[in-house]
């Protein structure tokens, strides 16, 4: 992979690998037990943990601290006793680190983890939909250019995407349900409820997607029509995609 991906200069800063963690992991309320684990005993870093769930680093080097249990001090700190005078600032400290333990705001910056987490996922699957859709819509809508037919594109882009919505559900459909199965997984730890998705939930995932899927659609027809109607005002003979396609 590397010989045949790369060329040489390009060697000295990529490198192609296989990672087979994401084939040996469990559900995310397991997987986050046992970070807590880690976490509470010394082993694992907030750094760590997030390299393992595919998130940046905390800035200034703030998820590089290991902690155990107990007060949760640094670990190379453990067993020396604290100074008699507090520090100046450990009131403030104190302050932040009871806002930070509140049940609210763990549950807001579980949420935002688990979003940042998908990020990539989602990115993924519009990647390949809109690539499928500018290789077919923007050879038919040259060809269209060339005609000046627009009552003929437009009826053919009206096909094209009522066709073209069982492909979208295809490669979105498994980021929306593992999304929304994490996120159930994390509200129903939350509120103490069980885990897994409920008929009803299942249906709200399923109208959510089919509503994207429209709003994806609705968007894109009304962007390639006023490019190709440009275009053809103006006598061009070129078209370039636009933005939402491209």
């Amino acid at each position: 992979m590397n010989r045949d991906l790369f060329l040489p200069a390009e060697r000295k800063n990529y490198f192609a690998e296989f990672l087979v963690d994401g084939l040996l992991r469990g559900d995310i309320k397991n997987r986050y037990d046992a970070y807590a684990v880690g976490r509470q005993n010394g082993w694992l870093s907030a750094d760590d943990i997030r390299e393992l769930v595919d998130m940046n680093p905390l800035p200034d080097g703030q998820g590089k601290i290991y902690l155990v249990n107990g007060n949760m001090i640094p670990a190379n700190q453990a067993g020396k006793h604290q100074a008699a005078e507090p520090d100046p600032l450990s009131a403030t400290a104190r302050s932040l680190k009871k806002e930070r333990d509140l049940p609210e705001v763990r549950a807001a910056n579980l949420r935002r983890g688990i979003a940042d987490s998908y990020k990539r996922i989602f990115a993924e699957a519009v990647s390949r939909v809109l690539k499928r859709e500018e290789a077919d819509v923007m050879t038919k809508a040259r060809q269209i250019l060339v005609t000046r037919n627009m009552e003929q594109f437009n009826a053919w882009l009206s096909d094209f995407y009522r066709e073209n919505e069982e492909y979208i559900h295809r490669f979105m459909a498994p980021a929306f349900v593992a999304y929304a199965e994490a996120v159930q997984v994390a509200a129903a730890d939350e509120v103490g409820g069980q885990t897994g998705l409920t008929p009803e939930l299942q249906k709200f995932v399923d109208d959510y997607l089919k509503n994207y899927i429209w709003r994806h659609a609705g968007s894109s027809i009304i962007d390639l029509r006023e490019v190709l109607e440009k275009a053809i005002a103006e006598g061009r003979d070129q078209l370039k995609a636009p933005q939402s396609i491209s």
